[in-house]
C-alpha cells in the first residue's frame, strides 16, 4: 500500500543563480548554504521540514496551510533584509496528496503543483494555490491577492492562484510571437471577449455563472438594509471561496434600472438571483429566488423568518441554505441532458438543507427526483445521502432496506460519474463499519483521490485519522472539509475542536469566537463553546458558559457542575466521588465519560468502558489531552492490541501522535510487535 497524506508543499528557487555561479560559483554556492540554514531556522516554528534540495532549489513540508503561508511570507521578508545578506527567492505553494517515501521524500501531484506555480512566479513573491487560499483565515487571508486563473506548464489543468508581494507576482509565461504577429490585434480582442464571457474558475463551473444582486429592502431601516448587503456579501464571497462563479460586485449593484433578468443576461449570467427584506412588527422576513435566466423561470425561492432580536444569525442562515442551493445548480448544468427542467427545482429544495440533517420529506422528494432522472448521477447520489441518513435513525428492519436503498444508489450514481463525491461519501460511510481499521483507510484514500473537493470525505478520513491517533494529520482534512462548507457551523465546530486537541489554542479560539458571532443559536457551537472552556479554560468561565447555554437540560447542567466541584478539589475522595457521579450522568456517552474519569484520576473506570467504546466504534476520545493518564499507563497498548488499532500501526507503518510522549512507560513499536506475536 503506498503511503500518502495531505500536505502542504512549499517549492522554493534561488533566482539568478546560474548567472552568480558563472560570475563566482563559491560565493553562490555559500549564498545558497546561509539561504538552507536560514530556511531551517524560519520554518521550525511552523513545523516544517526540508525534505528535498536540488542546488539552489528547496522543497519544504508543512503540515497545515496557514503555517506555510506565514513561513513563506517570513521567508520572503527575510531575504529582504539587509542585516543578513541572503539571495533573492520566489516561493511556490499548494496543498495536495503527495506520497510520502520511505526515506522521507515527497513525491506526487500535489509536489509537482508546488513547483509548477514557483515557475509562474517573480523574483520576491510567492503564488499560493487556490486550496492553500481557502484553508487560511483571518490576517493571513488577507495578505493574499487574488490573481486570476493559470494554465500550469505541462499540465492540462486550470488553476485559481493567489499572490503575496510587490508588483507584477505573476510570472508570465514566455511566447513564441513570431508566427502571430499579423493578427496581433485580433486576437487579442478574441481572448479579451472570452475571458469576459467564460471564466473560468477552479471547480470549473462556467456554464453556472451567477449574479448576484442585493436584497430589495423598503423604507430607511438600516439594520435592514445592512442585513441585506450583508447577505449578498457573505454568499458572493463563499462562492468565490468554494469555485463557483458570482458576477463581480460592481456588475452585481450596477443593476438599477433595467430589469434584473436583463441586467443578467447582459453579464452572461445563467442564473440570477434575487430577493428582499421585509420587517414586519417583531419579525423580519428575507426572501430569496434562484431564476433561470435564459427560461425567465424560477428554479428556486424559499423564506426565512426570525424575530427581529434574533437577526444575528439569520444573514449565515439564509448565506448558507443559497449556496448550497447555487452548488447543485452549478452541477445540474453539468447533466443537463439526464435532469430535464422540472425535476431541477425538486433537486434544489433537498440541496437546500444541509447534508447532514435528515428529513423524511426530503428522502421521498430524493425518490421522486431519481425516478424522473434515472441517468443522473446527481439524482442518485442525492438518494443515496437521504437514504443513508434516515437509516441511521430507523428501526432494525426499515434501517437494512434503507441502507440497500442507499448503496444501489451511490454505486449507479458512482458507475454514472466516478468522482461523485457525495455517493463516494455514502459508499464509504456504509463500508466503514465493515472494514479494518487499514480498509478504511485505503477506501478513503481511493475514494479522495477521485474526489478530493468533496467535504464529507475530507471529514470521513479526518475521523479515521483522529480514530488512531494521528490528530495533526487529520487537522489539514478538516480544514479542507471547512474551506469547503465554510458557511457550516457543524464543519466549524470539528475544526475548532480539533486544533483545541492539537494544542493549537488560539485558532481554535479565534474560530469558536468568529462562529458564536455567525451562528449564535447553533447546538454544535455551543457545545464546542463549552467543551473548549472545560478542558482549556477557567472555572468561573465555564460556569458562566454552562448557565448561558440553551443546548443542556437542566439534569445534564447539573451533571456538568458536579464534575466541574470535583475537578477543583484537593481531596481525592471527593474527586472518586465526582467520577462515580460522571459515570452515573454521562452513561449515555461513554466517550465523554472516558475523558471524565481519567482527568479526574479514576482510570480503572475508564479502562472498565472499553465495551462501551468498542459498542460505540469511536477510538479518537482514546488521543486526546484529557486522556493522557491512560496512554502513560501500561494497559493502553494491551487495550489498543484488543481494539486492532495497533495492528493497524504495524501494518501500515503510520505511528500516533502520543508515541512521541518521553512519559511512555513503553515503545510504541516495541510493545505492539510483542503483542501482536503473542497472539
Amino acid at each position: 500500500m503506498e503511503n500518502r497524506k495531505l500536505a502542504t508543499i512549499l517549492s522554493l528557487d534561488v533566482v539568478g543563480y546560474s548567472a552568480a555561479a558563472e560570475r563566482d560559483d563559491s560565493a553562490a554556492a555559500e549564498s545558497v548554504r546561509s539561504l538552507r540554514a536560514a530556511i531551517e531556522t524560519i520554518v521550525s516554528p511552523f513545523r516544517g521540514r526540508i525534505f528535498s534540495s536540488a542546488g539552489d532549489g528547496f522543497m519544504v513540508e508543512f503540515p497545515v496551510a496557514t503555517a506555510g503561508v506565514q513561513a513563506g511570507i517570513a521567508l520572503l521578508e527575510a531575504c529582504k533584509s539587509p542585516s543578513q545578506p541572503l539571495p533573492a527567492i520566489r516561493i511556490g505553494m499548494h496543498l495536495g496528496e503527495v506520497i510520502v517515501e520511505a526515506n522521507g521524500d515527497l513525491l506526487g501531484h500535489g509536489v509537482n503543483i508546488a513547483a509548477r506555480l514557483q515557475q509562474r512566479t517573480n523574483a520576491g513573491a510567492m503564488l499560493v494555490s487556490q486550496d492553500v487560499r481557502n484553508s487560511v483565515r483571518g490576517e493571513t487571508a488577507q495578505r493574499l491577492q487574488p490573481l486570476g486563473t493559470i494554465k500550469l506548464e505541462k499540465m492540462n489543468q486550470q488553476i485559481a492562484v493567489y499572490g503575496y508581494g510587490s508588483g507584477d507576482i505573476l510570472r508570465r509565461p514566455k511566447i513564441d510571437r513570431r508566427p502571430f504577429i499579423i493578427g496581433a490585434g485580433i486576437l487579442m480582442v478574441a481572448v479579451v471577449a472570452a475571458i469576459a464571457t467564460f471564466k473560468t474558475v477552479s471547480g470549473g463551473s462556467s456554464s453556472a455563472r451567477t449574479a448576484v444582486f442585493t436584497l430589495q429592502t423598503s423604507g430607511a431601516d438600516t439594520e435592514v438594509q445592512a442585513l441585506a448587503g450583508g447577505i449578498a456579501n457573505e454568499i458572493i464571497d463563499t462562492m468565490s471561496q468554494i469555485g463557483l462563479e458570482p458576477v463581480s460586485r460592481s456588475e452585481t449593484y450596477a443593476a438599477t434600472e433595467l430589469s434584473r433578468l436583463d441586467r443578467a443576461k447582459e453579464l452572461h449570467a445563467v442564473y440570477a438571483l434575487d430577493g428582499d427584506i421585509v420587517r414586519e412588527g417583531t419579525t423580519v422576513r428575507v426572501s430569496a429566488r434562484l431564476d433561470d435566466v435564459g427560461a425567465h423561470q424560477t428554479v428556486w425561492a424559499q423564506t426565512f423568518e426570525r424575530d427581529a432580536t434574533r437577526m444575528a444569525g439569520l444573514r449565515s442562515e439564509v448565506a448558507a441554505a443559497t449556496v448550497r442551493v447555487l452548488r447543485c445548480a452549478a452541477e445540474a448544468r453539468h447533466e443537463r441532458s439526464q435532469l430535464r427542467r422540472a425535476p431541477i427545482a425538486t433537486l434544489l429544495r433537498i440541496c437546500e438543507v444541509s447534508i447532514d440533517s435528515g428529513n423524511a420529506d426530503r428522502l421521498r422528494l430524493a425518490r421522486d427526483l431519481a425516478r424522473a432522472a434515472p441517468a443522473s448521477s446527481l439524482a442518485n447520489a442525492r438518494l443515496a445521502v437521504e437514504s443513508a441518513n434516515a437509516s441511521e435513525s430507523a428501526p432494525a428492519p426499515l434501517r437494512d432496506e434503507l441502507v440497500q436503498e442507499a448503496t444501489r444508489a451511490a454505486d449507479t450514481a458512482l458507475r454514472l460519474n466516478p468522482h461523485n463525491g457525495a455517493a463516494a461519501a455514502v459508499k464509504a460511510f456504509l463500508l466503514v463499519p465493515h472494514q479494518t481499521l487499514l480498509e478504511q483507510e485505503e477506501t478513503m484514500l481511493r475514494f479522495l483521490r477521485n474526489s478530493s473537493d468533496t467535504p464529507e470525505l475530507n471529514s470521513l478520513y479526518a475521523s479515521v485519522l483522529r480514530g488512531v491517533g494521528r490528530n495533526e494529520d487529520s487537522v489539514a482534512y478538516l480544514e479542507r472539509a471547512f474551506a469547503l462548507e465554510p458557511l457550516s457551523p457543524y464543519r466549524a465546530s470539528q475544526l475548532a475542536r480539533q486544533f483545541a486537541v492539537v494544542g493549537r489554542r488560539a485558532d481554535a479560539e479565534a474560530l469558536l469566537t468568529q462562529a458564536s458571532a455567525r451562528w449564535p443559536e447553533d447546538s454544535n457551537i455551543e457545545w464546542e463553546l463549552f467543551r473548549y472552556s472545560f478542558y482549556s479554560g477557567t472555572d468561573a468561565e465555564t460556569l458562566r458558559i454552562l448557565a448561558d447555554t440553551t443546548s443542556f437540560d437542566s439534569e445534564t447542567k447539573a451533571c456538568w457542575r458536579r464534575i466541574l466541584e470535583g475537578r477543583a478539589a484537593a481531596s481525592a475522595t471527593v474527586r472518586r466521588s465526582a467520577a462515580s457521579r460522571a459515570r452515573q450522568c454521562l452513561g449515555n456517552d461513554p466517550g465523554q465519560a472516558l475523558q471524565i474519569l481519567s482527568l479526574l484520576g479514576d482510570t480503572d473506570g475508564a479502562f472498565a468502558l472499553e465495551d462501551a467504546i468498542r459498542a460505540q466504534g469511536s477510538t479518537n476520545v482514546l488521543f486526546v489531552p484529557a486522556t493522557q493518564a491512560l496512554r502513560r499507563d501500561p494497559r493502553f497498548m494491551p487495550l489498543m492490541h484488543r481494539l486492532g488499532v495497533s495492528d493497524y500501526w504495524l501494518q501500515s507503518n503510520h505511528w500516533p501522535d502520543f508515541c512521541a510522549d518521553p512519559q511512555l512507560p513503553y515503545q510504541c513499536r516495541s510493545e505492539a510487535t510483542r503483542l501482536a506475536a503473542s497472539h
